[in-house]
């Protein structure tokens, strides 16, 4: 019998150990290098929700920014609001009109140039 064989015969008749009945009763016991992973993420969490806690009750009141006005909040998301319909029919042509005369005036304000 060949040496790959033989390592291959004994891999399968190693199943390592049994589970005991308490084992079965409690379920899958954390490794101590899980515990650690999991106990920094949420030491890390209570970190962050501190510091925010902390700038909440030091910010200032009387705070304002233009932003606020032009955003609401949706589901406590905040959302900017559209500018779609900002400008009516009129405006709008009223606005493409002058930048056409704009562009012809400065068209024909270099055609003299030449």
């Amino acid at each position: 019998m060949g040496h790959s064989l033989s390592l291959k015969l004994t891999a399968e008749g190693s199943q390592g150990e049994s589970t005991t009945a308490n084992e079965e009763k409690i379920g899958l016991l954390e490794k101590h290098k899980d515990y650690v992973d999991r106990a920094k993420a949420f030491h890390k969490k209570k970190e962050a929700l501190r510091r925010l806690k902390e700038k909440a009750a030091s910010r200032n009141p009387d705070e304002f920014y233009f932003g606020m006005i032009k955003s609401r909040t949706v589901g406590g998301v905040h959302r900017p609001q559209t500018e779609a319909n900002k400008y009516s029919q009129e405006e709008l042509m009223l606005m493409k009109t002058q930048d056409t005369g704009y562009v012809l005036q400065k068209e024909k304000g270099r055609r003299l140039k030449r």
